[in-house]
């Protein structure tokens, strides 16, 4: 598989979104920010994780350091930790995390299928979270 082409309009609003969603650029007072009401904190330190994992490994796939045949792996793994944080997870937050989950798998289906992802899916889908600070 080679590179997914995107259009620079493209580019530019899903890193700006990810970057909103997953609290980047926003100044933080120190740490991570408190788990949503029922999350244990490890779960939600998890998912802080994960959440600045997928931002990384997106941005790296909408500029091109990112092959679509790295893309897919890396995706997959993030996919199952957040659906592990799902499953220890009360609703609503566990909707939320497997709706992030469904939007990854999404996106993986497309580069799969060497169409343009719709990264806008994942950004809905953080949009429901609360972000992650630190």
């Amino acid at each position: 598989m080679a590179n997914i082409g995107l259009r620079p309009l493209t580019v530019v609003f899903v890193v700006l979104a990810l970057g909103t969603a997953s609290g980047c650029g926003k100044s933080s007072g120190g740490g991570r920010s408190s788990p949503p009401a029922g999350v244990k904190q490890p779960v939600w330190t998890d998912y802080c994780a994960r959440n600045t994992s997928l931002t990384k490994t997106i941005q790296q796939a909408l500029n091109g350091t990112l092959s679509a045949a790295s893309l897919v792996p890396q995706l997959n793994g993030i996919e199952q930790a957040i659906n592990q944080d799902a499953t220890a997870s009360p609703d609503p937050t566990k909707t939320q995390f497997q709706t992030l989950a469904n939007a990854i798998d999404a996106v993986k289906v497309a580069v799969t299928n060497g169409v343009e992802p719709n990264y806008g899916q994942i950004t809905s889908a953080f949009g429901s979270l609360p972000t992650c600070s630190g």
